[in-house]
């Protein structure tokens, strides 16, 4: 670990930012909304775990339930909630 660290020093930005990479991707307001609704819907959900992509939002508790994904000017936006085989 201590080569990687190293080689690839931690910084401010990127994964460590969670709620900014959130405000990056869903920055358009009607993403935002959309993505509030969703989220407002799955938050009772016990062990929730919401994970932001560098594209998408997930959301899983045993496994990954929902994905959301904002597309440009939010005309359109794609919901997963097909559970996928191991």
């Amino acid at each position: 670990m201590f080569v990687l660290s190293e080689a690839f020093p931690a910084t401010e930005s990127g994964w460590n930012r969670v709620t900014d990479l959130k405000g990056e991707l869903w920055a358009d307001g009607t993403n935002t909304a959309i993505f509030d609704a969703v989220e407002k819907a799955v938050a009772p959900a016990p062990g929730l775990v919401v994970g932001q992509r560098k594209t998408y939002s997930a959301w899983s508790r045993e496994f990954q339930f929902a994905a959301l994904r904002p597309l440009k000017g939010g005309k359109r936006w794609r919901i997963s909630s097909q559970r996928q085989p191991h």
